[in-house]
C-alpha cells in the first residue's frame, strides 16, 4: 500500500524558518542605492592622452545578436574593422541616476554592433539612434585603457571603456552612471537577488512536494517507502541538482536546500528514486520591493524580502556573498 511520508527534518532544517511571526510592515519603498568606492576611470585630465590603434582583447564576448550583418550608418574610412569584431554583438545599454549602475541599473534598450564599424540603439520605447563606432587607446596615470567611442549623442557618456577583467562589461565615463552589459555575469545586484530567490523556491518546492513517479513502491529503507521518479524536469539527476546548487548557494542556503534533496531524493544503480508525499512550504515574493545594504565586492544584503511560511506572511533579510566569482544566496533571515 501506498504510504505517504511527510519529510519531518524539512519542518526544521530544511525550512528554517519556523520563528517567522506575521508581518507586521513591509519596505515598500524604492530601491534604495549604495555607492562602491571601487572606480575604474581617473578623474584626472591631465593624465590622459588618447592615441588610435587597434589592441587585441582577450576575452571575446559571447553573446551573438540577430541583424548584426546590418548597416546602420556608412562606416567611415579611418575606422579600424580588426579593432571593433571582438565587440561585435547585442549589448543592453543600462543607466542609474545614482552611479551605482551595476547595484541598480535600469535597461534603457539594446545597442548592436557590427563589424563594419556601425551600431544601432532601440530604446525602450522603439526609438532608433544609429551611427559609428571607434576604438581608441587612452593612457591614464601611466594605464593603457582600451575604449570604444559611439558617435552622436546615443548614451548618458559617449566614451565607453574595455576591462579585461570584466569582459561582458563596457563602463561608460566615470562613477558608474551607465554602462553597455551582456551575459548573465554581469547582471545588477537587484537582478541577483530575484534570480536567486526564484531558483531557491524551485529546488524547495521540489524538495519539499516531490515530482511525478511510478504508483508501487520499487523498495522500503528505514520505515519509508521509495518510489521510481518519472518526470526529471526539475531533478534530471541528483549530480545536476546538486552542480545547480553548488552554483548559486552557499552557507546556511546551500546547506538547506541539500538536506531536503536527500531527505526526498535517492539514486540506487544509476535510477532516481522519492519518498512520496508532500508538505507546505515557504516561498520567496520575488516581485516584492527590497533594499539593498552593507554592499561591498563580495556581499550584499536584500532587505524587507517579502515571504509566504506555513502560519502566515512575513518579511526579511537575504544575504549573498560572491564565491569563486559569482553571487551566491546564503542566509535568509526572518524579521519580526
Amino acid at each position: 500500500m501506498k504510504r505517504t511520508f511527510l519529510l519531518p527534518l524539512l519542518i526544521v532544517v530544511s525550512l528554517g524558518m519556523v520563528g517567522c511571526g506575521a508581518k507586521t510592515t513591509i519596505n515598500s519603498t524604492a530601491l534604495k542605492s549604495v555607492s562602491e568606492s571601487a572606480s575604474v576611470i581617473s578623474d584626472k585630465a591631465d593624465d590622459i592622452a588618447v592615441t588610435t590603434k587597434a589592441a587585441a582583447v582577450t576575452t571575446e564576448p559571447s553573446v551573438s545578436c540577430i541583424n548584426l550583418s546590418e548597416t546602420a550608418a556608412a562606416p567611415e574610412s579611418s575606422i579600424d574593422l580588426d579593432a571593433i569584431k571582438p565587440f561585435v554583438s547585442c549589448w543592453n545599454y543600462q543607466e542609474s541616476d545614482n552611479n551605482t549602475v551595476n547595484i541598480d541599473g535600469k535597461n534603457m534598450g539594446v545597442v548592436s554592433i557590427h563589424e563594419d564599424g556601425t551600431y544601432k540603439y532601440t530604446d525602450n520605447n522603439g526609438n532608433v539612434k544609429t551611427g559609428t563606432v571607434e576604438v581608441n587607446i587612452e593612457n591614464i596615470g601611466g594605464t593603457e585603457l582600451m575604449r570604444l567611442d559611439f558617435s552622436g549623442d546615443p548614451f548618458k557618456v559617449n566614451g565607453a571603456y574595455y576591462v579585461p577583467s570584466v569582459p561582458d562589461e563596457l563602463h561608460l565615463g566615470n562613477g558608474g552612471a551607465a554602462r553597455l552589459v551582456h551575459g548573465i555575469n554581469n547582471m545588477t545586484y537587484s537582478e541577483t537577488v530575484v534570480e536567486k530567490l526564484s531558483f531557491f523556491n524551485n529546488v524547495n518546492k521540489t524538495n519539499n512536494s516531490g515530482v511525478a513517479h511510478k504508483d508501487t513502491a520499487a523498495f522500503s529503507l528505514d520505515g519509508a517507502d521509495y518510489y521510481e521518479v518519472t518526470d526529471f524536469t526539475m531533478i534530471p539527476s541528483m549530480t545536476t541538482i546538486n552542480d545547480h546548487i553548488d552554483a548559486n548557494f552557499a552557507g546556511s542556503m546551500r546547506d538547506t536546500l541539500k538536506s531536503g534533496l536527500y531527505c526526498r531524493f535517492m539514486e540506487k544503480d544509476d535510477v532516481l528514486y522519492e519518498v512520496d508525499g508532500g508538505m507546505e512550504s515557504y516561498v520567496f515574493n520575488t516581485g516584492s520591493s527590497f533594499t539593498l545594504t552593507d554592499v561591498t565586492e563580495d556581499h550584499f544584503k536584500a532587505k524587507g524580502i517579502e515571504v509566504d511560511t506555513i502560519r502566515s506572511e512575513s518579511y526579511g533579510t537575504a544575504e549573498f556573498v560572491k564565491e569563486d566569482g559569482k553571487w551566491k544566496l546564503s542566509s535568509f533571515t526572518c524579521n519580526d
